[in-house]
């Protein structure tokens, strides 16, 4: 412990006892502070980061009641039956994931954890605070950034698509939102498939921790390296010495250099996650209408713009298994034969149905949500 002495200097007038020709008076005070921690170099270092600064207590409420395990017990930094408040430490909680993340990836050495971790240091709960309203809104003016800015013809020329075909894609690419891709997002990030329980994660994940916490979150599935509200791998997005990959092609068509994104999922930040999501899709997208039939692309012509379900339903499995007889691509193209009298859902096989469905859930729980918050702002 250190011994510091410390001057206070305080108004008289607000003792309430003293008169107010009194002046200021000086008081002297020992008080004993907690020593700073230095924080080790390996990623243990999330440990010190709580020793120093303390855990905040955190309104739950919207989770109050619920038992918390596994991811959800992670993203949250608790693991039991869930109370209106608790301590936690979003930063620790991120840092606790990665090391995670290295035991899946059986990742020990020190410099490759180093260069992952710095996802995991430049995270800053309190920048990127904000309301579920407010989180859709940025979502959507991302995406919406890269629609002004995409040149569709350019891009469909290089991909061999026709003028029809490529008005097309643009049409169903402009109808994408912001509700369209957090439900892609809450798909990608929770495990539940229960749409309301994710809303009411999202009620304390964004006003809490920030969109950023999303967007640091890596993925403890699986081997490569991924993370962020939709866990992106290299196969997603990649420009590297064997060019371009999926959303990496579209971005080539993108001119407006602000809103671009990098060539590697490492680099990914911010608004870029979400744009990187965007065209994600609109390449998935593009070679659905690349591969149909010109009478498929004729129904499905038709059918969109009352079926934008069954396209946010698409991209969320695209992002499994784009390709292959049981993949997105084909179910889909078998969706539009069958003039969308079922949902997409029930087209897949049960690997690729969990995403649909959670899909569903999730939109439609999202939906409802700013709804009633739209009219609770009235």
């Amino acid at each position: 412990m250190l011994n510091k002495l410390i001057k206070i200097t305080a108004l008289s007038a607000l003792l309430m006892t003293a008169p107010a020709s009194a002046g200021r008076t000086s008081y002297s005070l020992t008080v004993s502070l907690t020593a700073p921690v230095k924080a080790p170099a390996n990623f243990f270092r999330e440990n010190a980061t709580l020793r120093s600064v303390g855990a905040p207590v955190v309104n739950l409420r919207p989770l109050s009641g619920k038992k918390l395990g596994n991811l959800n017990a992670r993203y949250i930094g608790f693991e039991g039956e869930t109370p209106s408040f608790a301590r936690t430490s979003w930063k620790q909680n991120i840092y606790r994931m990665w090391r995670i993340k290295f035991k899946v990836a059986g990742i020990t050495d020190e410099g490759q954890q180093g260069r992952w971790l710095k996802i995991a240091d430049r995270y800053n709960e309190q920048t990127s605070r904000t309301t579920l309203p407010g989180f859709v809104a940025q979502v959507d003016s991302e995406a919406r950034r890269v629609k002004q800015s995409l040149d569709f013809d350019r891009f469909c020329a290089t991909r061999r698509i026709d003028q029809g075909s490529c008005a097309l894609l643009r049409g169903i690419a402009f109808q994408i939102n912001g509700e369209h891709l957090t439900a892609y997002c809450m798909t990608e990030l929770f495990p539940n498939r229960n749409g309301k329980v994710n809303v009411r994660f999202l009620h304390v994940i964004l006003p809490n921790a920030g969109s950023e916490y999303l967007n640091s979150i890596p993925a403890q599935g699986d081997k490569l390296m991924s993370y962020g509200c939709y866990q992106f791998t290299s196969h997603a997005l990649q420009h590297g010495k064997d060019g371009p990959q999926a959303a990496s092609i579209v971005n080539q068509f993108v001119s407006d250099q602000s809103a671009q994104i990098p060539g590697s999922v490492m680099k990914l930040q911010g608004g870029a996650h979400d744009r990187a999501a965007f065209m994600l899709a609109v390449y998935n997208i593009s070679e659905w209408i690349r591969l149909s039939t010109p009478s498929e692309r004729a129904e499905l012509r038709r059918l969109y713009p009352t079926h934008m379900g069954e396209v946010a339903q698409f991209m969320a499995v695209a992002h499994h298994l784009p390709n292959g007889k049981h993949g997105a691509i084909a179910k889909a193209r078998a969706w539009v034969r069958g003039h969308g009298k079922q949902s997409l859902v029930s087209y897949l096989g049960p690997k690729l149905e969990i995403y649909a469905n959670k899909t569903i859930s999730n939109g439609n729980a999202l939906h409802r949500a700013l709804q009633q918050r739209s009219v609770a702002t009235k």
